[in-house]
């Protein structure tokens, strides 16, 4: 899949701008403004153009500006050389289109990875305080771009994993059929031996990455770390399951 470098950003009816155009030139780009003067918007725009959908836990109709009842996300890409369009048609509770080059996807997921993004947010300090559900976003979120099996695979486990705890709840206070149990924790553990390994693999570039980083800015004096740490490390997922049956 190649990555696309961003030339251009429309913004219509979207939080904060009822209509707003930014270009983007080579290297390095900074937005410049007050404080509340939408900077963080756009940001979420791109993210949203990336990722299908805001970084921040809002709703779709929450992102359309006050009085509207739709948004228009529309971006002008360079791959290779040549410029390509990415259209973002939301009507809240009704339509949520993405085209690339005027044709539709016909899946969502479809998009996912084309325009690659991360976003680093101010309260993201709780990526390294918080707890552990933070991190595990922030992979999924990077490594779905990158790797169209891990999205379709967190996918896979995330709907099993709904299913099961549906399952549970509803007969929590009967007794509790192990088959059907063992026939769900059987179809998860493929897809969960996936994430796993993709995830390790994931942090080991993000650790390269972090001790050169911070190497440089410490003069080599001081080496940080960072660890993948699951339990379906060293254990296989049918263990973990009968573990905790």
């Amino acid at each position: 899949m190649d990555a696309a470098r961003l030339d251009s950003l429309t913004l219509t009816s979207f939080k904060s701008y009822a209509s707003e155009s930014f270009r983007f030139g080579d290297g390095f780009q900074v937005l410049a403004g007050p404080n509340g003067a939408g900077k963080t918007n756009v940001l979420d725009a791109l993210f949203y153009l990336g990722m299908c959908k805001s970084y921040f836990p809002l709703k779709d109709k929450e992102l359309v500006s006050h009085g509207g009842d739709f948004f228009r996300l529309e971006a002008s890409c360079s791959s290779y050389g040549k410029s390509v369009k990415l259209v973002a048609k939301v009507r809240p509770g009704d339509t949520k289109v993405f085209e690339r080059e005027g044709k539709a996807y016909e899946t969502l997921s479809a998009h996912i990875g084309w325009l690659p993004v991360v976003l680093i947010a101010p309260n993201d300090t709780q990526l390294v305080s918080g707890f552990s559900e933070e991190r595990r976003r922030f992979l999924d979120q990077t490594l779905c771009q990158v790797d169209a099996v891990y999205l379709a695979k967190l996918s896979e486990y995330n709907r099993l994993l709904l299913q099961r705890n549906a399952w549970l709840k509803q007969n929590m206070h009967v007794s509790l059929d192990p088959g059907v149990l063992a026939a769900i924790d059987s179809r998860m553990a493929e897809p969960a031996a996936y994430i796993t390994r993709v995830r390790s693999e994931g942090v080991g570039h993000i650790a390269a990455a972090a001790k050169e980083v911070y190497g440089s800015l410490s003069q080599e004096k001081e080496e940080p770390d960072v660890l993948y740490q699951s339990g379906c490390q060293g254990l296989s997922w049918q263990e973990l399951t009968a573990r905790s049956r």
